[in-house]
């Protein structure tokens, strides 16, 4: 008796729990049709206006382009307006080069488009032309008064600027700690250098005969300004150059020796300048100079490597002066020159009589 009691009450439990499942179904067949739908968006939603390039320079052009996958774009009516007003229509004509205003001058595109099923679709889009500039220059050795940049040889390190020239209408500029900047070396994300107002980078050069590319994104933080810049910089060897020095007035910079150089006196000082050596003045304990004098070394003061004093003896002579230096914390950045210097005005034989103290042959 007890066991077929418990079967009679087991019976309403298991016909409520097949009830519920056929409602969950029903619901699962009946609610999911409408989810799907939802997915597939309008016409509108997957149309879109591409500019090439995204942010335009002022004075230049770019390209506004409709793209739909939709409706018939060969056979749609296409109306162009800028500000307002019309400036093309036509048939198929889904894309078109407008030239861009000045600095600060917005552009308001708008593209009305009729499809040949009877379907209609407006887009728009904004443009404020801008300019970013990127300015670098390597934290190497130049001269004073030296008039170009400085370029990175291995193992020195690049210091870069971006100037974002975003300008309103009404000629106010974004300030700079207004603007989020994003670095990329060679496409990659510096991460640690990029955000608000941070607008320099400092970096290592490109390798050994190597080059990078460097690009930054700007963005002003209100979103209504966006442009990048780009540049490129290429690995450089050091060069090493020859400078007479005189007691009164220092070194002559504006007066490289040549490779072949007249000499009036019997006597001249020379200062050795390592231009783009990884070093902040020439006469650097991280550079080690070693000369040479007709083909024997010459040692030289310690506190001044790079200065020599030449001296012939006889009044004449040629002396073939060879230099070389290499950076003592970077390995393979080093730079080697010669210079042949013709001493005093009498006549003398090439290469047989040498006043610097020993006789050599032409080579």
């Amino acid at each position: 008796m007890y066991y077929n009691k418990c079967m009679r009450r087991a019976r309403p439990i298991r016909f409520s729990l097949i009830a519920l499942a056929v409602a969950a179904l029903i619901h699962l067949v009946l609610f999911s049709v409408p989810l799907f739908a939802q997915t597939v968006g309008t016409t509108e939603s997957l149309s879109s206006l591409e500019l090439t390039p995204a942010n335009p320079a002022p004075g230049s052009t770019f390209r506004a382009e409709v793209r739909n996958f939709t409706i018939d774009l060969e056979r749609a009516f296409f109306s162009w307006e800028i500000n307002g007003s019309p400036i093309r229509e036509g048939v198929g004509l889904k894309e078109i080069t407008i030239p861009v205003g000045k600095l600060g001058e917005v552009l308001n595109i708008r593209v009305s488009i009729a499809a040949q099923s009877g379907e209609t679709l407006t887009l728009s889009r904004s443009v404020r032309p801008s300019i970013v500039d990127v300015v670098w220059q390597a934290n190497t050795y130049t001269p004073p008064f030296y008039r170009g940049r400085a370029l990175p040889s291995h193992g020195s390190t690049v210091s870069l600027e971006a100037i974002a020239h975003f300008e309103r209408e009404n000629g106010t500029k974004v300030p700079w700690e207004d603007i989020i900047y994003t670095w990329k070396i060679n496409g990659r994300v510096i991460g640690e250098s990029s955000g608000r107002g941070r607008s320099t980078l400092t970096t290592f050069g490109p390798g050994l005969f190597g080059e990078m590319a460097v690009k930054v994104e700007a963005e002003s933080a209100d979103f209504a300004f966006r442009g990048s810049g780009t540049t490129v910089i290429a690995n450089t060897e050091p060069v090493l150059a020859l400078y007479p020095l005189y007691p009164v007035g220092g070194v002559a910079l504006h007066s490289a020796l040549t490779r072949v150089a007249d000499v009036s006196d019997i006597e001249l000082s020379v200062s050795a300048q390592p231009y783009y050596a990884a070093s902040l003045f020439p006469a650097s304990p991280l550079l080690s100079y070693e000369w040479s004098v007709n083909g024997e070394k010459v040692a030289n003061d310690d506190a001044e490597q790079n200065v020599i004093t030449l001296r012939s003896t006889a009044g004449a002579g040629v002396a073939r002066v060879s230099l070389s230096f290499e950076h003592a914390a970077i390995l393979l950045q080093e730079a080697e020159n010669e210079w042949t210097l013709n001493f005093g005005s009498s006549v003398f034989e090439s290469g047989r009589f040498n006043p610097f103290g020993r006789t050599t042959e032409t080579q």
